[in-house]
């Protein structure tokens, strides 16, 4: 299946309509289809890459349904909310947790760049790809150290149940710090 500017162009027109007024149009308006011109032109020449398993149509979020912040301006992320799946930018904050869900969602296991740039908007290079791959790589080991430390603290109680267990069976009487004393020796 080719593709086709004119049909993409069609399908805007029945979205937008056409200007009922014999206006110029504005700089703006110009730069804008000057946008457009281009990305057209990239996918006849099929050098865009377009996810054949992305959700199209009135499930895509709006403006107004989104849960992120336009921030034009790059800023440093504060390492100190990156465990609770936060990045700031400047004086946005966006939460990352929806963004890593939708890079792994595709069937290939991950996202191209201009896939996540079109739904998450702070994504525009590769560097904020690598950004937010390390996040989850970070989240992911969050998860690790809690299960093992978890698994130590199970196995630390275990053995002060079991001495105690012991030390009780011999008659001796725990104290409070008697107790403080065992659990200072594991």
């Amino acid at each position: 299946m080719s593709f086709s500017p004119a049909k993409v162009v069609s399908i805007l027109l029945a979205e937008f309509g056409v200007p009922d007024d014999n206006d110029a149009p504005t700089r703006e308006e110009k730069k804008i289809a000057r946008r457009f011109a281009a990305i057209l032109r990239d996918g006849a020449a099929a050098s865009i890459d377009v996810e054949t398993d992305e959700i199209l149509g009135s499930d895509v979020s709006t403006d107004d349904e989104s849960d992120w912040d336009h921030c034009y301006d790059e800023g440093e992320e504060n390492s100190s909310t990156t465990h609770q799946n936060v990045i700031h930018f400047d004086t946005t904050a966006v939460t990352v947790t929806k963004d890593i869900q939708h890079y792994r969602s595709s069937s290939k296991g991950y996202r191209s760049l201009s896939s996540m740039g079109a739904r998450c908007r702070w994504i525009r290079n590769d560097d904020h790809l690598r950004k937010l791959r390390r996040i989850e790589n970070e989240q992911q080991e969050a998860l690790e150290t809690k299960a093992r430390r978890s698994l130590q603290m199970k196995r630390i109680a275990a053995l002060l149940h079991e001495e105690m267990r012991e030390k009780m069976a011999a008659g001796w009487i725990p104290l409070l710090i008697d107790l403080l004393v065992s659990f200072s020796e594991l």
